[in-house]
Order: structure tokens, then C-alpha cells, then sequence
């Protein structure tokens, strides 16, 4: 299922504890992945694994090296079918302003906002 904010006002929020506990440890490309899956999880934008591979120049390998980092940290946590393929993407609600969602690495990744998170403010 994917959930839309009704009124998008073009910010990701980015909590602080990111920024400032895994932010600088991190290596820059992961940094760039994890906050475009925190755009895309706001925005309702569905994505691949080959997708975002795409984004970035990057390989599909390089994709899920960075993906397993943020999960090693506790940041995101993935799920797999019987293939070893990415089925679900969950991000931890400690560090990334309570986003969740699914992502399929097969087919389209869709990240979500749950009904709790909380709401932009408008300009």
C-alpha cells in the first residue's frame, strides 16, 4: 500500500540524530542513498534496486552494499525472499523521523509514510 501526504511541500525531513551521530562516520555515496530513500518514502515515488543503481551511476551491487550498511547500523532493516533477492525496506523509527515502507527489489520498491508520521508544514 502506498500512503501520500495530502499536501507535499517538497521537504524530506531529516532527523538530527542522523546528522549528527551517523551522518559523519558514514561513507558520502551512503549518505546520498539513504536520504534519497527518505525523499522517495515522502514523495510515494515507487523505485528498484536496478533504479536507483541508475540514479546514481552506480551498480546494483554498490546499491545493496550501501543498504546493508544503514542495516548493519540498526538504520533500515531489509527483507528477503527464498532467492536472497530485497522484498521489504523498513526504516527504524529512531533515526529516520518514523518512516516505513516496503520495498521490492524484483519489481517496483515502494516506500511509504505511515498515518503517525509527521505532517509537513506548508509555505
Amino acid at each position: 500500500m502506498k500512503l501520500h501526504l495530502p499536501n507535499d511541500s517538497g521537504v524530506t525531513p531529516v532527523e538530527n540524530r542522523f546528522i549528527d551521530l551517523y551522518m559523519p562516520s558514514a561513507n558520502g555515496e551512503f549518505v546520498k542513498l539513504y536520504l534519497y530513500l527518505l525523499r522517495c518514502a515522502y514523495s510515494g515515488r515507487d523505485l528498484s534496486v536496478s533504479s536507483i543503481a541508475d540514479f546514481f551511476d552506480h551498480t546494483e551491487k554498490d546499491v545493496r552494499r550501501a543498504l546493508a550498511y544503514w542495516e548493519k547500523l540498526s538504520l533500515l532493516q531489509l527483507q528477503y525472499d527464498e532467492d536472497g533477492n530485497i522484498t521489504d525496506l523498513y526504516f527504524s523509527t529512531e533515526a529516520s523521523s518514523s518512516v516505513s515502507g516496503t520495498v521490492s527489489a524484483a519489481g517496483p520498491l515502494t516506500l511509504s509514510v505511515p498515518d503517525d508520521a509527521p505532517s509537513q508544514a506548508t509555505s
